[in-house]
């Protein structure tokens, strides 16, 4: 009878814990919804102030009246006659063999179109002296391959504020020899560097908040513009489609975690953008991420259980340890002591029935063989644990 009602308050117990512990898995699970509803209202809010702060340029398609945005490549068809221009879908709804404005034939060999935009060029016009750039760069329609001279083009352009080309001007080698003409000093490309930016060219915006973020070639340390920047990528890639995204992630999460470049941390939002980076980062941030990743599960974990992190079903212990063997193999040294603390701290005692090695009168306890994260007093408890959530959190150790 004794052994019974033993056995029923253990059962009770158990019981009791797992409720307790999916109410907190609710609870957290509402908190990380509520801040990610937050992140999204402060992405907004800083592409809402970028907007006041450069309007982007719009004018009306001559044809169907809509505004267009003249500072890009795509959805705009120049017309090369009269150096104007259409909306990209009225040029091919039309099938025009004529411009619509002055009524001039269109082009229809190399040479035409080569005459078209040189004296598009000798009028100045700021789109047709980068098309003339990268023309003479890539070698297009019978040009010789000079970079010297398309990065005249280019520059001529640039300073017109074609940001396509201050685009380009930024992939130019930088040195401070600019005698051939093929390199740019750093401080000229700082400059369009930044111009770029400020015009929107999501490559300059990137390469330019990594800067900051870390401080480096004559550009001083600023953690509040590197957020603002990188925060104006993610307004544009809500759905983290573009490949360059993960870098931004990356940071951004190291921000929340920190709590730092005018963020108030929040472990919610940096496991959202470290687990969002990691698959694309894996293999090529040498381990940061992962380390990242465990420390903010981890923290995350002893916050929303009480210290009580192993509860079956709720476990992050197996991961954690996984992502951490990642980094101590890339050479994070942190990533080893951690391990050493967390294993130093399970394998006292059953993650069953949360008796010690000493209270159960055994020489030591017995590690999952699979996770190799947790361990037990025998098989009828690690078989329970195994039913009550085990199943979920183990996962094959690295």
């Amino acid at each position: 009878m004794q052994g019974y009602l033993q056995g029923y308050k253990i059962a009770t117990i158990e019981k009791v814990e797992a409720q307790k512990a999916n109410a907190l898995e609710l609870i957290g699970n509402k908190g990380e919804e509520y801040q990610l509803v937050l992140e999204r209202c402060r992405i907004k809010e800083v592409a809402r102030q970028e907007e006041e702060r450069h309007p982007i340029h719009t004018e009306e398609c001559p044809i169907c009246m809509e505004p267009v945005r003249v500072d890009i490549i795509d959805g705009v068809a120049r017309l090369l006659c009269c150096g104007k221009f259409t909306c990209e879908p009225c040029y091919k709804l039309d099938k025009l063999t004529k411009c619509p404005l002055c009524r001039a034939d269109f082009p229809t060999s190399d040479e035409d179109f080569i005459a078209a935009i040189t004296a598009l060029t000798d009028n100045g016009v700021a789109w047709a002296l980068h098309m003339m750039g990268a023309m003479v760069e890539h070698g297009h329609y019978s040009h010789k391959v000079d970079k010297q001279q398309a990065l005249v083009w280019y520059r001529r352009a640039a300073e017109q504020g074609v940001s396509w080309s201050m685009d380009r001007l930024v992939e130019y080698p930088v040195g401070e020899d600019i005698n051939n003409g093929i390199t740019l000093s750093v401080s000229e490309w700082t400059r369009w560097l930044k111009a770029a930016a400020a015009k929107g060219v999501a490559n300059a915006q990137l390469i330019l908040g990594t800067m900051y973020y870390e401080g480096e070639d004559g550009v001083a340390k600023n953690m509040v513009e590197a957020v603002r920047l990188l925060t104006l990528l993610l307004a544009k890639d809500p759905h983290f489609k573009n490949p360059r995204t993960c870098w931004v992630c990356y940071y951004i999460g190291q921000n929340f975690k920190g709590g730092s470049g005018g963020l108030d941390m929040s472990l919610e939002r940096a496991k959202f953008y470290f687990t969002k980076a990691l698959p694309q980062l894996a293999d090529i941030s040498s381990g940061a991420i992962q380390l990242f990743l465990a420390e903010t599960l981890l923290k995350l974990s002893k916050r929303t259980y009480f210290d009580r992190i192993t509860v079956p079903g709720h476990n992050c212990i197996p991961k954690v340890r996984n992502l951490l063997r990642i980094a101590q193999e890339n050479g994070h040294s942190e990533a080893a002591v951690t391990i050493r603390d967390l294993e130093s701290q399970q394998r006292d005692y059953c993650s069953a029935c949360q008796r010690g090695a000493e209270d159960l009168i055994i020489e030591k306890l017995k590690r999952c063989t699979r996770c190799k994260a947790v361990w037990y007093c025998g098989r009828e408890c690690q078989l329970k644990d195994w039913k009550l959530g085990h199943k979920v959190d183990c996962c094959k150790s690295i």
